[in-house]
């Protein structure tokens, strides 16, 4: 997979949804190190307050969440009307899960633990505004 090369834009901000502290924590760490912009929630519930106040151009959530989920987290989103391109993350991806993902328009699907260089491909192609067309074969692989 290519490496994107150069700096993103000023002021890109990635809200990056994950439960599990650690990863959560690596995940900022790797993404700030590119240069972007981070902001975290351990929760759906918290990442909707983060949105309340805070501009993203970016969601990187992953599927399963305390009290919900990253497809309900979208879903939650665009009914407030906040369309960001979305990276979602699952360690327990099934037929069911990704079809709801594709109907909810999710930009990419990434196996859980994703790959970090995979990870950066995705969060370079969906703040280019490539589609899902493009993204889809990478969760497949």
């Amino acid at each position: 997979m290519e490496r994107s090369p150069g700096s993103p834009p000023a002021g890109q901000t990635i809200l990056i949804v994950e439960d599990d502290r650690l990863f959560r924590r690596s995940l900022v760490t790797y993404l700030a190190a590119l240069g972007f912009e981070t902001i975290s929630a351990a929760s759906a519930e918290e990442a909707l307050g983060q949105v309340a106040h805070r501009h993203v151009d970016l969601l990187v959530t992953d599927l399963m969440l305390p009290a919900g989920s990253g497809i309900e987290l979208v879903r939650a989103m665009r009914e407030r009307g906040q369309f960001v391109p979305v990276v979602l993350l699952s360690g327990y991806l099934n037929s069911r899960a990704h079809r709801e993902a594709t109907e909810t328009g999710i930009d990419v699907v990434l196996n859980k633990p994703a790959d970090l260089v995979q990870l950066e491909t995705a969060v370079w192609e969906c703040l280019r505004g490539r589609g899902w067309e493009h993204t889809l074969h990478m969760s497949q692989s």
